[in-house]
């Protein structure tokens, strides 16, 4: 379930161990998150977190620096990856990371997934 806080969704990258584990890898099944989406302008964390949250899924990745993807849950065969694979800056945030070559950067909503 998401949350907003402030009229806003509150975000927090994810991961399996603790919050610092947030890169995800692509699955030989299909895509990590299957939904791919619009951002309104250059993709950056942010404008992949919220066309997500106002498409109402919890999770957000961003990848490749100009991709965004959405979903509900991860698919199978996809996992944590060094957060050293993360290596292509955002295209509306050079100070961003947004993934790399079939690398996610995923936030959840909330934070309630994984607490």
């Amino acid at each position: 379930r998401m949350r907003e806080v402030g009229g806003r969704c509150n975000w927090r990258l994810t991961g399996v161990v603790t919050s610092a584990d947030h890169l995800y890898s692509e699955s030989a099944n299909g895509r990590t998150l299957p939904v791919g989406i619009n951002t309104d302008g250059p993709n950056t964390i942010e404008s992949c977190t919220d066309a997500c949250f106002n498409a109402g899924y919890p999770l957000a990745g961003a990848e490749f620096s100009t991709q965004c993807f959405c979903g509900l849950d991860f698919t199978a065969g996809s996992g944590p990856t060094p957060l050293t694979d993360c290596n292509m800056p955002c295209a509306g945030n050079g100070s961003e990371f947004c993934g790399g070559p079939d690398r996610l950067n995923v936030s959840v909503a909330g934070g309630e997934k994984f607490a």
